[in-house]
Order: C-alpha cells, then structure tokens, then sequence
C-alpha cells in the first residue's frame, strides 16, 4: 500500500505539473505576450501624440503669424501702394535721384483669393554701402509688410570712391478689393 499511495502522489504530483505547465504555456505566455505588444503599441502613440502636439504648436504658430499679417495689412489701410511707399523711402533716404528705374511685377494668382501679391524691381546706380543698408533696414522693418526677396549688388569703383549697382525685388501682399 505505501508503493501505491507513492505512485499516487507522484501521478497526482506529475498532474499538478502538467497542469501548471499547460497553464503557463495557455494562459500566462499569451497574456505577457499581449502585454509586450500592448506596451510596444503605448510607446508608438505616445510618438505620435508627441509628433501631434509639435504640429498643432506649428499650426498655432502660424495661425498666430497670419493673424498678424491679417492686422498689419489691415492697419495698412486700402489706399497703399508699393511703388509709393517706396518712392518716398528713398527721398527719406536721399537716394532718390540714384534710381535707374522702378517696374512693377506681375504674379500669378495666389490660392487663397483673400490677398494679391504685388512687387516693385528698383535699380539704383552710385548707392554706397551705408545707403544701401538703410534702405534694406527700411524696408524690410517698417510696419508695412514688405521683403526684399531678391537683391543684386555690384561694386563699382570710381577714383577712390566705391559705389554699388543695386537690383532689388521688393514684395508685399495686398487685399483684394
């Protein structure tokens, strides 16, 4: 009788094994694995949500810089012009009689249909250097909206005396009317 109640308890024994090996295997192993793929996928949106926050704080950014546009074209008033804001900047400057010539440019439409973008090229002969910062501080700082989007300068000397040939693109936007 002790042989058979050791074979009993080592077949009840080897059941407990068995049982708790099919448990693991069963229960325990798909459930840490789910727990894995639960944490990997936690970490993916957590970039995300990270990617998500820098986007909207771009968007806000530049909603927060179209509102100023939109008040600064605004304080601008309807009667603005390019060419005689600039016309007036360099008689303010006193470079007004070193302009070879001032020419509007033409775009093409842009998407939005709330605004048009409008621009000057102005060449001035005989600027020096000083004049010539003045006029790009000027232009590109005052209140007005306005960049100079391309500019082509070329040194000339004249007996001791350097001067510049000045090419500038000045650009702006306007509302439509």
């Amino acid at each position: 009788m002790n042989l058979q109640r050791k074979e009993a308890l080592l077949i009840y024994l080897g059941g407990l094994v068995a049982l708790g090996l099919l448990y693991v295997f069963l229960v325990v192993s798909p459930a840490l694995s789910r727990q894995e793929k639960f944490e990997a996928l936690i970490a993916e949106k957590r970039t995300q949500l990270g990617e998500m926050k820098a986007l909207q704080a771009e968007w806000q950014r530049f909603q927060d810089a179209r509102r100023e546009a939109e008040e600064t074209l605004s304080r601008r008033g309807t009667g603005f012009s390019l060419l005689t804001f600039m016309e007036a900047l360099t008689r303010r400057i006193g470079v007004s009689d070193k302009i070879a010539y001032m020419k509007p440019l033409t775009f093409t439409e842009n998407e939005d249909g709330l605004h048009r973008r409008e621009g000057i090229e102005i060449r001035l002969e005989g600027l020096r250097m000083k004049e010539l910062v003045t006029l790009l501080r000027e232009t590109e700082y005052s209140d007005k909206l306005l960049a100079v989007e391309r500019i082509k300068v070329e040194a000339h000397s004249r007996e001791e005396i350097r001067e510049l040939e000045v090419t500038l693109q000045v650009h702006t936007f306007t509302n439509r009317a």
